[in-house]
C-alpha cells in the first residue's frame, strides 16, 4: 500500500522481527511494483540495547550477507560508524554510554561493514533476484501491523472491529517454512526429509492486487490472513489456476465483507465452482476430534499423511466448517472423530482440490480463517506438505540452520549458501535434480557459494573466490575464476569424473578423498581472471 501511494523504494529495519517474513515482504511487494528494495540492519535492537559481544557482531555480519543473497538492492548498517550507543552494563540501564570510535567493538563492526562492501564490489549477483516459487498472498485489505501491535492498521481501541484475530495469528504459520520437522515426525514421509527450507530456500509474500503478470512467476499461492474478495480479483486468481498455477485458500477468504465484525458474506452467494468445484451453503457442522486424509493430491510431489482405516489426526479442538456442496471438487481431508467405530458426530470435508486447465485450487472448508488456534495442527500439517512438495530442482537436505538463494543468468546457476548457526559449522546435502553433491560443509556463520552449469559444478572453500563464467564441452570444464592468494576449489562433476586440470595452461594436481563425486584442486590466483580446466 505505501508502494500504491506513491513510495518509490521500500526498505525496513529487518530487526526487530522476524527477518525472513520481512525480506519476503519487502521482495514481493517490489517485485509487483517493478522496483528495487531496501534492507536496514537495525542493530541498535539487539542484545537488550546494553550487550555488544561476539554474538551481536555474528549477527550483524548474518544480516548483511543474508541481505545480500535474499536480492536486497540496497543493503545498510544502521548506525556503527563513528560510536556504538549502548547500556554497558545491565546495573547503570538509564545512563548511556557510547563506545568510541576507536574502541575494539566500533572497530570490528566498522571491519564488518567494509569486508561486505569489498564482498559486494567483487561478487557482482546475477540479475532479476532469487528464484522464488512459493508466494504468500497478502490479502486484500490485510491490515495486520506485525510486529509487537496487536491492533490491525495499528488502530487501538475497538477490539471487535480492530483487535488481532484469526487473519492476524495465522501469519506466524510461516516460521515453520524455515524449521526442520522432528525426527519423530510421523507424517514424515519419502525417502529423503527436504523440510527446513522453502522451496528455493525463499518465499515472498505477495499482494493478491498484483497483475496476472507478477503472481504467475509464482508456482504457488497460498493465503492466510485477512482477504476482502472482489469479483476482479477472482477472475484473476481462476486465471493464474488455469495457466498451471497451485492456489490453497480458506473459505472466509472469499467473503467479501469490509468490516471485520460483520458475519461472513460470500462472493457469488458460495458458488465457486468454477474455482473450487464446490457450492458453499452456509455454516455447517463443527470439527469435533481430528482431520482423515482419505485420497491424494493430484500435484505431483504433494504427499499427505493418508493412513487407510486409521485413527483420527491432527487433533486440536473443535472449529466450525463450512456446509458445502461437492461438484468437480475432490475431497481430500474430511473431519474425523473416531477409529473404527461409526461416528457419532456430524462430519464433512475440511480440503477440497479441484482441477482447472493446467492447474489445481485448494479449499480449506472452515468458517473461520486458518489462524484459529484449533486448526493449528492442520495447517502446520498442510504447510508442511505444500513446502517439500513444491521443492525445486534445486533443492537441501540437512541442517536446518544453513539458508540458501538460488540465481540463474545466461546458463549459470548461482547458489548462496550461509551457515546461520553462531557455534558450529553446518553440513547440508545439495541436490541437481536426482543428483546430490552429499555433506558440502559451510562454517560458522560463513557464505559458500555454488556455480552451476550444466554438469560442471564447483565450490570455492572460500567466499572470496568469484567464479566469472564457465565453459563446457565434451569431456571438459573450465572455469573463469576471480580471486587472489591460494585458494582450494571443489569440484562436483555431475556426470563422469574429471581427473586432470590445468591453470593458466599448467598443470596441477587433482586431488580426491577416494570419493568420484569429488575432486579439489587448490591454485594461487592472482587478483585477475584465471583459468581452471578440467578434463577426463
Amino acid at each position: 500500500y505505501h508502494l500504491e501511494g506513491g513510495v518509490d523504494t521500500p526498505g525496513l529495519e529487518i530487526f526487530p522481527g522476524d527477518v525472513y517474513m520481512s525480506i519476503a515482504a519487502l521482495r514481493g511487494a517490489a517485485r509487483a511494483h517493478g522496483r528495487e528494495f531496501a534492507a536496514f540492519s537495525a542493530m541498535i535492537c539487539q542484545g537488550g540495547c546494553y550487550s555488544i559481544e561476539e554474538l551481536w557482531f555474528k549477527k550483524h555480519k548474518l544480516s548483511l550477507y543474508y541481505s545480500y543473497m535474499s536480492g536486497a538492492d540496497i543493503v545498510a548498517t544502521q548506525y556503527g560508524a563513528f560510536d556504538l550507543e549502548v547500556r554497558r552494563t545491565a546495573h547503570s540501564l538509564l545512563e548511556d554510554k557510547p563506545f568510541g570510535v576507536k574502541s575494539r567493538r566500533v572497530r570490528e563492526h566498522v571491519k564488518t561493514a567494509m569486508d561486505f562492501f569489498e564482498f559486494c564490489k567483487s561478487h557482482p549477483r546475477p540479475g532479476g533476484g532469487p528464484k522464488v516459487s512459493l508466494g504468500i498472498l497478502h490479502g486484500n485489505l490485510d491490515g495486520n501491523a506485525g510486529l509487537w501491535i496487536p491492533w490491525v492498521w495499528g488502530q487501538r481501541g475497538d477490539e471487535a472491529n480492530w483487535k488481532h484475530g484469526d487473519p492476524e495469528r495465522a501469519w506466524n504459520y510461516l516460521y515453520q517454512l524455515h524449521k526442520r520437522e522432528p525426527w519423530y515426525c510421523r507424517s514424515l514421509e519419502g525417502h529423503n526429509d527436504f523440510s527446513g527450507n522453502p522451496p528455493d530456500g525463499q518465499y515472498d509474500i505477495v499482494p493478491v492486487e498484483a497483475d496476472l503478470g507478477a503472481l504467475s512467476r509464482y508456482r504457488c499461492l497460498v493465503m492466510l490472513g485477512w482477504n476482502t474478495m472482489t469479483p476482479d480479483i477472482y477472475d484473476k486468481l481462476k486465471e493464474y489456476v488455469a495457466a498451471g498455477g497451485h492456489l490453497i485458500m480458506a473459505v472466509p477468504h472469499l467473503s467479501t465483507q469490509t468490516k471485520r465484525s460483520d458475519p461472513i458474506k460470500l462472493l457469488n452467494d458460495g458458488d465457486f465452482r468454477d474455482l473450487f468445484g464446490v457450492v458453499v451453503k452456509g455454516k455447517g457442522a463443527e470439527v469435533t476430534a481430528g482431520h482423515k486424509f482419505i485420497a491424494e493430491s493430484s500435484i505431483k510431489g504433494y504427499q499427505f499423511p493418508q493412513w487407510g482405516t486409521h485413527d483420527p489426526v491432527l487433533i486440536n479442538g473443535e472449529y466450525p466448517l463450512a456446509e458445502i456442496e461437492v461438484h468437480d471438487a475432490k475431497i481430500l481431508c474430511q473431519s474425523k472423530g473416531t477409529y473404527y467405530t461409526p461416528e457419532i458426530h456430524p462430519t464433512g470435508p475440511v480440503l477440497v482440490e479441484n482441477r482447472i486447465g493446467k492447474g489445481a485450487a485448494l479449499l480449506i472448508t472452515s468458517w473461520c480463517y486458518p489462524g484459529r488456534k484449533e486448526m493449528e495442527l492442520f495447517v502446520r500439517e498442510l504447510l508442511k506438505d505444500i513446502s517439500t512438495g513444491e521443492q525445486s530442482r534445486i533443492k537441501l537436505s540437512g541442517s536446518d540452520m544453513i539458508r540458501y538463494a538460488v540465481y540463474e543468468e545466461d546458463g549459470l546457476t548461482t547458489i548462496y549458501l550461509l551457515n546461520t548457526d553462531y557455534e558450529a559449522p553446518g553440513s547440508t546435502n545439495l541436490w541437481i535434480g536426482k543428483k546430490v553433491v552429499p555433506n558440502v560443509t559451510i562454517d560458522s556463520c560463513q557464505m559458500r557459494i555454488v556455480y552451476l552449469r550444466k554438469a560442471c559444478l564447483c565450490i570455492p572453500r572460500d567466499r572470496s573466490v568469484h567464479v566469472e563464467g564457465i565453459n563446457v564441452s565434451k569431456g571438459r570444464c573450465e572455469f573463469l575464476l576471480v580471486g587472489a592468494g591460494k585458494q582450494t576449489i571443489d569440484l562436483y562433476p555431475l556426470t563422469g569424473s574429471l581427473k586432470k586440470a590445468r591453470f593458466n595452461g599448467k598443470a596441477v594436481k587433482v586431488e580426491s578423498d577416494n570419493k568420484p563425486e569429488r575432486v579439489r584442486v587448490t591454485v594461487k590466483l592472482s587478483g585477475k581472471v584465471d583459468v581452471l580446466k578440467l578434463t577426463r
